[in-house]
């Protein structure tokens, strides 16, 4: 009598593939627990610990013969990592690409057969080896964004400009203890524009609301934002290099003019460079004294917009809904934009030493058109209250 039990049934099949999957996750970088009989407590970093239970997985095992546990373990095991990834949670190593995301599959391929072991850290940034053991990571969008679904014919076709723009971007990768601190600048990024936790690695400074201004290496090709440990191994002071940084930067060539709308003045400072916020630091070298602050705008990485509270003619609201429209214009025209809130710069700003950072407390107004009336939106009483002082004059 021949037996006709499945190849992978009974309680062995359990056994084995529970221990996978504990090899798999471990081999993956990932903290796990067995919860008997198919359970798991799955780390996750920065959340509540995931409890899942794999009974299913072990249902669909029984029709598999034990050569093929181990490629179910390393499935079962990649889709929960990359599903975490997905939602900005760097569980794991790396994000793992779909088996069919040939856009994706297509990248690594390419460069691992060019000798650089790419990853994905996210679903849009890649990453690769730099000479000092760190890696360093590309946003991948617009190449992401001409392979979204594609076959693994047009995933070749597309590759090779961006797969060469990933090794120009690692030759010229500067080391920062071989940097000169003429190199040195800093960049104002949106915070929500990092992937969760990448913020806390840089040196940088939070700014205002969704604000962050890092301190980078500048290249003739490229900006690197300088990561926090390999400054620590510099022996450089923190303070020392925001200061050389914010010096550098002012001292970048910028554009100053002066624009009449609506009857105010509005001044426009520009430059060929991606630091002209940096200007914020010294913003009365460009304007008047502004002794009831500055309502700034910083749509773009190489332009400020500013209006001069309390000026001659000058109308706060009127000023704050046309900032709100030039910023909004520049955002929706741009490939990288900052942001299109418009900020306070604070008078006390005024005050600071050129280094330290300027006080910007984000402003919004709402005009409805059709009641006659307007909608003051901030966090800070100071601003309303100022606003209303302006309005009775």
């Amino acid at each position: 009598m021949t037996d006709s039990t499945p190849t992978g049934s009974g309680p062995q099949n359990a056994s084995d593939l529970m221990s996978l999957l504990l090899e798999t996750y471990e081999r993956h970088g990932v903290e796990v627990e067995q919860l008997p009989p198919t359970g798991m407590r799955i780390r996750i970093p920065g959340n509540d610990p995931l409890e899942t239970d794999y009974a299913d997985a072990i249902e669909r095992a029984r029709d598999l013969s034990a050569e093929q546990y181990p490629e179910l373990a390393e499935q079962v095991v990649l889709a929960l990592i990359r599903q975490v990834r997905e939602q900005g949670v760097p569980l794991g190593t790396h994000y793992p690409p779909r088996p069919d995301d040939h856009g994706r599959q297509v990248l690594i391929r390419v460069l691992h057969e060019l000798g650089y072991s790419a990853r994905f850290e996210d679903p849009q940034t890649i990453s690769v080896p730099l000479r000092d053991g760190e890696r360093g990571a590309m946003d991948m969008s617009d190449y992401l964004s001409r392979v979204e679904d594609a076959d693994l014919d047009t995933a070749f076709d597309e590759v090779t400009p961006f797969a060469e723009a990933v090794i120009k971007r690692v030759s010229e990768v500067a080391d920062l203890s071989e940097a000169s601190s003429e190199q040195l600048r800093v960049r104002l990024y949106p915070e929500s524009g990092f992937p969760e936790g990448v913020a806390g690695t840089l040196l940088g400074r939070r700014v205002g609301a969704d604000l962050f201004e890092t301190v980078a290496l500048n290249t003739p090709d490229t900006v690197q934002p300088v990561k926090r440990d390999q400054h620590e191994e510099t022996g450089r002071s923190e303070e020392g290099t925001y200061g050389e940084a914010v010096a550098n930067s002012v001292a970048e060539p910028v554009e100053v003019s002066h624009h009449d709308f609506g009857g105010m003045n509005f001044v426009h400072i520009s430059g060929e460079h991606p630091y002209v916020s940096a200007q914020l630091h010294v913003l009365t070298r460009h304007v008047e004294q502004a002794p009831h602050g500055v309502l700034v705008a910083l749509p773009v990485p190489q332009v400020i917009l500013a209006h001069v509270l309390g000026e001659e003619s000058s109308h706060p609201v009127a000023a704050l809904e046309l900032l709100q429209n030039m910023a909004d214009r520049f955002v929706e025209e741009a490939d990288r934009p900052i942001t299109s809130q418009v900020y306070w710069w604070h008078p006390s700003s005024r005050d600071r030493a050129e280094s330290e950072l300027p006080d910007l407390r984000a402003v919004r107004i709402e005009i409805d058109q059709e009641q006659g009336s307007a909608s003051l939106f901030t966090d800070d009483e100071e601003f309303g209250d100022l606003v209303q002082s302006l309005l009775a004059k």
